[in-house]
């Protein structure tokens, strides 16, 4: 290591370490200035002492990992956290998944309290106790008040939980605009560092856009700040969902987990007109949902735009610039033969949207998104084009 005779504190800070306690010239706890040399780590000692992934869930959950579950309302979201915690808890597998470790889990719910009780009782009753490890916050807090992240962190540093779940990030806020890349990263980045010590995991609940096919919600930095992203899916009024990974920074997706939804009567607990109250339990299945994942198709929306997209070419198009050529020129079949500029094809595709105006910039830009990932079209530098399905240039 470089400039040995620096150190970095738990508190993030570089100070110097000579070796002596008395060394008058130490500095713990100073923070660096203009003259305090960076430190730099040996490529090749770094991977000699590389160690391998620390699961806490086979293939799916690592120690000291912050990311995101998302979905539509009613995909089971909090069901699937709640079984996830139980696992950490427990030991208990998650949907065959082997547990490799457990310990204390921290809750913080911000919406549906009222039925949370009676979640986990419905686990209770069906798979045993949580054994004393799950913990879920009494107070009211929000995850972008510093002073509550103060608070949160302290009692990470005590509890020490393997896991702390945020469930949801909307109803946690307070005064963070969803749709802003440093609203929202400045968030995630607060969670992170106030759960992650080494040691303990995050998970964040969030909810899916109003076009399925573009993912979370909001801004991109939801995805582009975490280290992993789970989605729950769940078709019509089914009782089976599906855990699929749509992100995981340093390893493979797992494969889609199928798990249904089965109602648990809550023995004790009587309704007012006398009938036993009731909550669901997740369990694995080998049954899948009968169609794909969300956004595997076109809907008569997308081919109503990618229709238009084809007029405004056919009205507004002209050859490619040659920074196009040259950028595809190791795929020829990608290269259009005319090409249509963003603002041209505005005003083709706006009609079709049955949004308020303020709106239509977005929805569009979430459509055409979808028509580049079902390979249905290509945009490159504010320019659009149509990609020929036959491998010919349009």
């Amino acid at each position: 290591m470089i400039y040995a005779n620096f150190k970095i504190d738990d508190d993030g800070y570089i100070h110097r370490d000579n070796g002596a306690a008395n060394d008058s010239s130490q500095t713990s706890g100073a923070k660096p200035d203009s003259s305090t040399p960076l430190i730099w780590n040996n490529g090749d000692d770094l991977a000699i002492n590389a160690k391998a992934p620390d699961f806490m869930v086979n293939d799916i959950f690592e120690s000291d990992s912050h990311g995101i579950l998302f979905g539509a309302s009613m995909t089971y979201k909090t069901f699937l956290a709640l079984m996830l915690a139980y696992s950490i808890c427990t030991g208990h597998n998650f949907f065959k998944h082997q547990v490799f470790t457990t310990g204390k889990v921290l809750y913080i719910c911000g919406e549906g309290k009222s039925a949370l009780a009676r979640r986990l009782l419905a686990i209770r009753l069906t798979f045993g106790d949580f054994q004393g490890n799950l913990f879920v916050l009494h107070d009211c807090i929000s995850i972008d008040n510093g002073i509550d992240m103060i608070r949160l962190k302290k009692a990470v540093n005590e509890i020490k939980p393997a896991l702390v779940i945020v469930d949801t990030f909307s109803s946690l806020v307070s005064d963070t605009d969803e749709n802003s890349n440093s609203d929202v990263a400045g968030v995630l980045r607060s969670v992170r560092d106030t759960c992650s010590n080494g040691s303990t995991s995050s998970l964040i609940i969030h909810h899916i856009g109003k076009d399925s096919s573009s993912g979370m919600r909001g801004a991109s930095a939801f995805k582009s700040n975490i280290d992993f992203a789970f989605e729950a899916t769940r078709n019509g009024d089914s009782m089976i969902t599906t855990l699929n990974c749509r992100k995981m920074k340093d390893g493979e997706d797992f494969d889609p987990i199928n798990m249904k939804a089965e109602v648990v009567e809550l023995t004790g607990l009587a309704r007012q007109d006398g009938k036993v109250s009731t909550s669901l339990v997740l369990k694995s299945t080998d049954k899948k949902q009968k169609t794909g994942k969300t956004g595997d198709s076109l809907d008569k929306l997308d081919t109503d735009i990618l229709a238009s997209l084809g007029k405004a070419i056919d009205e507004k198009g002209f050859s490619p610039t040659q920074e196009i050529i040259d950028y595809f020129s190791n795929n020829p079949q990608n290269c259009p033969k005319n090409i249509v500029e963003l603002d041209d094809f505005r005003p083709f595709a706006y009609p079709l949207l049955n949004v308020a105006e303020d709106s239509k910039r977005t929805t569009l830009k979430r459509r055409i998104d979808k028509l580049i990932k079902l390979n249905k079209c290509m945009f490159y530098s504010d320019y659009l084009w149509i990609i020929d399905q036959r491998n010919t240039v349009t």
